[in-house]
């Protein structure tokens, strides 16, 4: 039957879209400077095996085998430059790959749309990437850190672990040292800890705050959070 088809990509199917009375009125002849074409099978496998995964078929590799959302699937998945990056962080890197996924949109892919640079042209190297996701993961920086060395990495080209030895950001792991800082910020807020025993404990969060900032952000949250509840519960 000569008829115009339609074509819908999600079942797969063709749909007849009008039907055609005779063949000449559509010009429905053979050409004669148009040879006929005839595809062997290994002549179809070897073009399928040349063609690339495409976007959606990408999105959705994403969504089962990294348990991504569609969303950050799909931001990962059609764009070829930003995909490619996406996987060899995940080869170099021990982070879940939500966090990875994380990182990549909300931090990375900020800095280059920020700066009106295309992904395939951003100088930090996926390498440099994945180690600064490393430092996070083992406890060396945290997020709030991890952001300013994303910066300075953008600005100056310099790796991750350069940048946190150079300006001494490692996070503060001896519980000793901790410790210290929290008891100076208990002694030093006298009527917030009256105000926590009474029963405010949401003040919890005032003094993990006020650590973290005679720390300049360097001690661990964890850490830190664990301390000073036994500290306040203690005093």
């Amino acid at each position: 039957r000569q008829e115009p088809r339609l074509y819908d990509e999600a079942p797969n199917k063709t749909f007849p879209m009008r039907s055609q009375e005779e063949s000449p009125d559509y010009r429905y002849m053979p050409d004669p400077d148009l040879p006929v074409i005839r595809l062997e099978q290994t002549d179809i496998d070897q073009i399928k095996a040349a063609v690339p995964e495409l976007p959606w078929v990408k999105q959705d590799r994403y969504m089962k085998e990294y348990e991504l959302s569609d969303y950050d699937a799909k931001i990962l998945s059609h764009n070829r430059p930003l995909s490619e990056y996406f996987e060899t962080v995940i080869k170099h890197c021990d982070a879940k790959t939500k966090t990875i996924a994380n990182w990549l949109i909300v931090e990375l892919l900020a800095l280059s749309n920020k700066h009106s640079v295309a992904f395939e042209k951003i100088h930090i190297h996926s390498k440099d990437f994945a180690d600064l996701i490393n430092q996070i993961e083992s406890g060396v920086i945290n997020g709030k850190i991890a952001k300013s060395v994303l910066a300075e990495m953008w600005d100056s080209g310099d790796t991750p672990i350069s940048i946190i030895e150079s300006k001494g950001l490692s996070q503060i792991t001896d519980n000793d040292e901790i410790l210290r800082v929290i008891q100076g910020v208990i002694e030093e807020n006298g009527e917030q800890l009256s105000q926590y025993k009474s029963g405010k404990t949401q003040l919890l969060g005032y003094f993990v705050g006020q650590v973290m900032k005679k720390t300049q952000g360097k001690a661990n949250p964890k850490i830190v959070n664990k301390m000073i509840q036994q500290c306040l519960n203690q005093t």
